[in-house]
């Protein structure tokens, strides 16, 4: 995902905080997570609770970048300019897979990865 960001601001459409030149960050977390869940369920030797933090703080990455997208569509002077920061090809396909596909699929894997983790501690605790 991060390099699709990367390409839409190579392409001009974009402004370079959204990638990982910038302020998102988001690309860490698809690399570390496959790693912690390793350690977390399969070695078992990292606690649940990092994991649980991992996604909380996935979801504060995310909602970063979702603040930039559109503070430079919608609201450009925060960023000191006048007119939208992001072009109008971002309505298009296939920029339009991001906030439309990519995005909200993101943010289900760190909601759904946090109920199940929260799940299995209340089945631990009930045991």
């Amino acid at each position: 995902m991060e390099l699709a960001i990367l390409e839409t601001y190579l392409e001009g459409v974009f402004p370079i905080e959204t990638t990982f030149e910038g302020y998102n960050f988001e690309i860490v977390v698809g690399i570390i997570a496959p790693i912690l869940a390793y350690f977390v369920y399969t070695k078992k030797c990292v606690s649940e609770n990092v994991a649980l933090l991992f996604n909380f703080l996935g979801l504060f990455t995310l909602a970063i970048i979702i603040f930039i997208v559109i503070t430079s569509l919608y609201a450009p002077s925060v960023w000191g300019e006048s007119a939208p920061r992001i072009t109008v090809e971002f309505s298009q396909v296939p920029y339009l897979l991001l906030p439309v596909f990519l995005a909200p699929v993101a943010i289900f894997a760190h909601i759904f990865s946090i109920i199940q983790i929260r799940k299995s501690r209340k089945s631990v605790v009930k045991n």
